[in-house]
């Protein structure tokens, strides 16, 4: 694909109560998939979506960053009349919580972006590829020890599961510029090459009978308790440690663990700390989410509960705190925590007998069960920027000492433009504080 840059569109200065931070917002040139039409006759065109993830690492130009994109275009069958013309039971042969892949032969892709003074240059693109050279694909696996879903293309027709398949979300880069991916189908976390080809796939203890025909190797090296994350709310966030021993990754939300009651109306989440070199988990903590009435611009026409909090993004701060994107959809916030010390997470809450379950527990139980939460310091709150708030910010990419780079998940073009954000704040953010 040839080089191309887009125009900065705006300049936004933030309001008064974060008055010294400013947000360079440009809309980013869309990379064109093409037209799919539908069983109906319904045509739909789709753009790559690039912001499921971002990272940057001192190795690299000081203006340059990668992307992530995900698994690929997909709809919810529920909504398949709506977007297609045609109901859930002609399209996903009457399974509703399926997905329909308009583009079944859609690969994840890395992409290499440089933030120029008049606008962005993507640089290349790095396609997943499998230990065979073949592309990967993003359709869903054949899993067992925890649910799936069926996969239907545009004409209506079921799509076999693939063990190779997967739906990449957050992302970081190595010193030597290979690449960590955190996965939701698995949930699990990937070692890619820095050309694309899939070193390794860590997935929940006893998921790696079910991916045994995948073209990489997978390794039962993750805590089975994982595998109990919801469907679609696996591992967003992945963060490398200073000096790259070590891969902190973050589930999306709460587990439903033991069922989905306690996803819904959990109010924290995991964060674990894998080691490389011994490929194991290391290291686990609790991150409270916070209240979901809070988020003011998505309660200003719908009231929100807790299973709409979500964490999408980690990235490491020189000093080893950890930066946390929580959002709902328009409002996001910032929140830098610190894991240093011993583990907070007892290790028999990764033992699925022990009950209650740690996402069972309410905050004035947690001290009893001795569990201590990561304390968190606010850095930013989009409600309080000027501007139409950017849905679904997904990626960041921490780019010197007060000056990082977010960007946006459009959902392949059904979610509208793509944003990239560069905000630069008076001070270090290791220091920050709203």
């Amino acid at each position: 694909m040839k080089l191309q840059t887009v125009a900065i569109a705006t300049l936004l200065a933030a309001n008064a109560a974060q008055a010294e931070v400013t947000v360079e917002n440009i809309m980013v040139a869309p990379i064109n998939l093409g037209v799919v039409t539908f069983k109906s006759g319904t045509e739909m065109s789709f753009d790559v979506g690039i912001g499921s993830g971002a990272t940057h690492w001192a190795g690299q130009d000081a203006d340059a960053f990668y992307t992530l994109a995900d698994r690929g275009p997909n709809i919810k069958c529920k909504s398949a009349e709506k977007v297609t013309g045609l109901g859930f039971d002609v399209m996903c042969a009457g399974e509703k919580g399926s997905k329909i892949f308009p583009m079944p032969d859609f690969t994840p892709v890395i992409l290499e972006y440089r933030w120029e003074t008049n606008g962005i240059e993507l640089l290349r693109e790095i396609p997943l590829t499998g230990q065979s050279g073949k592309p990967i694909s993003g359709i869903t696996n054949p899993l067992t020890v925890t649910n799936t879903e069926s996969a239907f293309g545009a004409d209506g027709v079921q799509i076999p599961f693939d063990p190779s398949g997967l739906d990449t979300e957050g992302l970081a880069v190595a010193p030597d510029g290979s690449f960590w991916i955190g996965e939701e189908y698995g949930a699990s976390i990937l070692h890619v090459s820095a050309d694309g080809k899939i070193l390794a796939r860590f997935v929940p203890e006893g998921m790696e009978t079910d991916l045994a025909g995948a073209d990489y190797p997978v390794y039962g090296a993750l805590p089975a308790i994982i595998a109990k994350r919801k469907l679609n709310r696996g591992i967003e966030g992945v963060a490398l440690s200073p000096d790259g021993s070590a891969l902190y990754f973050a589930m999306q939300s709460p587990l439903a663990n033991p069922d989905v009651a306690a996803y819904k109306n959990g109010a924290f989440l995991r964060i674990f700390k894998f080691d490389i070199a011994g490929q194991s988990v290391t290291g686990e903590w609790l991150y409270p989410m916070d209240d979901p009435t809070g988020f003011v611009s998505d309660n200003a026409a719908t009231a929100r509960t807790n299973k709409d909090v979500k964490v999408s993004e980690l990235a490491m701060l020189p000093d080893g705190q950890l930066l946390v994107l929580e959002r709902i959809s328009k409002t996001t916030r910032l929140y830098r925590v610190d894991p240093d010390g011993p583990p907070t997470v007892p290790g028999r809450f990764d033992d699925p007998a022990t009950t209650p379950t740690l996402e069972q527990l309410g905050a004035g139980e947690l001290a009893t069960a001795g569990v201590t939460p990561l304390v968190k310091t606010l850095v930013l709150d989009s409600d309080t920027l000027a501007g139409k708030p950017v849905k679904k910010l997904e990626g960041i990419a921490i780019m010197g000492p007060n000056q990082l780079i977010m960007v946006n998940d459009n959902d392949f073009g059904l979610g509208g433009a793509t944003h990239m954000l560069r905000l630069t704040f008076p001070q270090d953010i290791e220091q920050t504080e709203n």
